[in-house]
């Protein structure tokens, strides 16, 4: 009888962040962990929910912040962690969730002839020049994510926008990339009764909602939701929209639906439990994801919030981003609308909030498309059979 694998999972965040990355790798540690031994390195967390018992958790000292100081004491602790557990459990997989201060992993894997499995979520250097980053700091994270995808045996990306980036900017070989788009948890998100999610929340039950989950960012798109407001408000007045989430653009999205005279429409709910983020999501009518062109359009993306509203049976208006509008056509889910375009957002949502029959055929077409492609447990086993490609090639 074969032994377990065993998988040193690399992640370079605080486990006790609310957001999409932290969703993502503990959702893939705990579906892949029914096949496979998981040791999941990340920096010390101590609000971090507890992980299920099958999964090691490996507490690194240090923090991956902006400072240069913590960034090295970081990738040192992480080194001491990586080569202490070798003598113990040596590992048939290193996988990463790289970032640019990602030093040590890959190399690790090199002294010890182990696979190195890069996931990639993003081209980061592409996204620290939109951001203004020092010369510099771009130079060392372009350097270090050369040597990453030069050391790996495989490379995961989110979206195939990301796999050409790589293929383009760093010559990565095609066929060493694994194209594996995110997932939806459907033992939680799923179909609940509307009036019912809405009197658990204590939400008028006769009204209708509007509803977005994520972080509240620039490259999300919220102005155009609340430019988008009046115009649907004159179709539809019985109408609210519920904004489940935090982040640095809250006060100026709070700030904008005064001057758009729709600041009583809007119900700002900052941070929820993850847990409690379906009974949101189906307490909605219509669910929404208004990304903007910048940051998004060359990458593409494969947002968490895309299946987990499909998963709850929704209609999903979301902008016409690579990744998103290829989901959308396929699953019938959901109508595409250029980005940036209040008025084309405005009036898809009045479509479908005036036409039921249409609403609910394009909910449960997503519904059967994300319970047969992007279920979590269907990610995990794509990971795997990537895992076990690199062991084999190795």
């Amino acid at each position: 009888m074969s032994h377990k694998k065993i998988i040193y999972f690399v992640y370079n965040s605080p486990l006790d962040l609310k957001n999409g990355s932290n969703t993502h790798i503990l959702e893939i540690t705990s579906h892949v962990s029914k096949n496979m031994s998981i040791l999941l390195f990340a920096p010390l967390s101590t609000s971090c929910k507890k992980l299920p018992n099958f999964i090691s958790y490996i507490k690194v000292s240090g923090s991956n912040v902006s400072s240069i100081f913590y960034q090295l004491s970081y990738q040192i602790g992480l080194f001491v962690k990586l080569f202490s557990n070798y003598i113990d459990r040596k590992p048939d997989v290193i996988y990463e969730r790289i970032s640019g201060w990602s030093i040590l992993p890959a190399l690790v894997a090199k002294i010890f002839n182990t696979p190195y499995i890069a996931e990639v979520n993003g081209l980061l250097v592409e996204e620290l020049k939109i951001d203004h980053y020092p010369s510099i700091y771009m130079k060392i994270c372009a350097f270090n994510e050369r040597r990453n995808y030069n050391y790996s045996k495989k490379i995961v990306c989110v979206t195939s926008g990301i796999k050409n980036g790589l293929i383009n900017l760093y010559n990565v070989p095609s066929e060493k990339i694994v194209v594996i788009n995110n997932g939806a948890n459907t033992d939680l998100f799923y179909p609940i009764d509307s009036e019912a999610a809405r009197a658990k929340l204590k939400l008028e039950v006769s009204k209708k909602y509007i509803c977005f989950v994520g972080n509240l960012a620039r490259w999300q798109g919220m102005e155009y939701l609340i430019e988008a407001a009046p115009l649907i408000l004159k179709r539809c007045p019985n109408l609210s929209f519920l904004i489940i989430g935090d982040g640095l653009m809250k006060s100026k999205l709070i700030q904008l639906t005064h001057k758009f005279g729709v600041f009583d429409n809007f119900i700002f709910t900052g941070s929820v439990p993850y847990d409690k983020v379906p009974l949101y999501i189906n307490a909605g009518n219509v669910c929404v994801a208004p990304f903007i062109m910048e940051r998004n359009a060359r990458i593409g993306l494969s947002p968490l919030k895309l299946y987990e509203y499909m998963a709850c049976g929704k209609p999903v208006v979301a902008s016409a981003i690579s990744g998103v509008s290829e989901v959308l056509e396929l699953s019938k889910g959901g109508i595409s609308v250029p980005p940036e375009n209040s008025e084309a957002l405005a009036d898809a949502i009045a479509v479908l909030l005036e036409n039921d029959v249409l609403s609910r055929e394009l909910g449960m077409n997503g519904l059967h498309y994300v319970m047969i492609n992007h279920s979590w447990s269907n990610i995990a086993k794509k990971l795997i059979n990537v895992c076990e490609d690199a062991i084999v090639d190795n």
